[in-house]
Parts: structure tokens; sequence; C-alpha cells
């Protein structure tokens, strides 16, 4: 990834619908059981910062929720939020990738692969560090945009908390 000093590009997102698919017995803390803190993800690093996932679709959350456990998994629920937000990084969009000097496989390797999570990691610190809001990312099961509602958000809650709480000195 190319460290550059530069705005990163970012754009903003108004009134867009995005799903979660978590275990039906959470169904109500659907924005609190995570983020993903305590493991290793795509976009966000164990002990460093987590990060909540969504989907672009019900259709991707469904396919994502069946990759991830089979047929094996407890009931899930998939839901609907309404999403605005400024200040995401777009990583669907090839100008984006070039700025940060990534390439589109690298960032949609099978969770099998050894270095599955190197680059993604890389870019999600770069963002993380400039305080943005998050990233919208291409799906691994639809890496070229042949499904336009097949793309991924993530959010980092940290930087959005930012926004509404300061720290008080006591």
């Amino acid at each position: 990834m190319r460290a550059a000093h530069k705005e990163i590009p970012t754009v903003r997102v108004r009134n867009k619908n995005v799903w979660r698919c978590v275990p039906s017995a959470f169904k109500s803390t659907a924005l609190e059981s995570a983020p993903s803190f305590t493991r290793d993800r795509r976009y966000s690093v164990q002990g460093e910062f987590g990060a909540v996932y969504f989907s672009g679709s019900k259709t991707l959350s469904e396919f994502e929720a069946g990759e991830r456990g089979g047929g094996d998994t407890e009931r899930m629920s998939y839901l609907a939020f309404e999403l605005t937000v400024d200040k995401l990084v777009d990583l669907s969009v090839q100008e984006t990738r070039d700025y940060l000097g990534v390439q589109l496989e690298d960032l949609v390797r099978p969770r099998i692969a050894k270095d599955r999570y190197e680059v993604t990691q890389a870019v999600a610190r770069e963002v993380y560090a400039r305080r943005l809001n998050g990233l919208i990312v291409p799906s691994i099961h639809d890496p070229n945009h042949q499904k336009p509602d097949w793309f991924n958000v993530v959010l980092y809650p940290a930087h959005l908390l930012r926004m509404c709480l300061r720290p008080v000195q006591e």
C-alpha cells in the first residue's frame, strides 16, 4: 500500500439500506454485538480496533452467513438499517484503489489464504489512523461488482462515537 499524506478520497452515503446478519437471540442488540475487536477480521485488527460489518443486500447477507456456517448454524436474523454517514473510503472504485496502491485481488483473497488479511488490514489501519468512519468494500463473492448491491460496508464505531462524545478532564 502506498503511504500518502494527501487526503484519502471519501464518499458520503445517504439513506442507503444495508443489512446485518446476527444470531436471532441477539436481534434486539444487533448494533451492540460488535465490533469485532477480539479476532482478526478483513478490515479490523485484533486488539487494535474493531468494526461493524454490513452487507449491501439481504441476499448477500444470507449468502455470507450460509457460507460461514453451512446448515448447522443457529437461527439467524437479517436486519435492514438505513445508513447515512460521511467519510467512507470506497474501495469498490478503481480510482480509490489506485490512490491507495492496492489491487482488487488483494482485497478479496479467500479466508483460507495464508496472507488473506495482509493488504486489507494495512488499508484498515490507514483509514482508521486518519479517523475516517469506515469503508465500502467489494464482496469476495462478487469482486468485479456484477451485482450492484453485492458489497460490504465496514464502520468504525469508535470514530462515529467521537462525533457525539469527548473525553472530560477531571
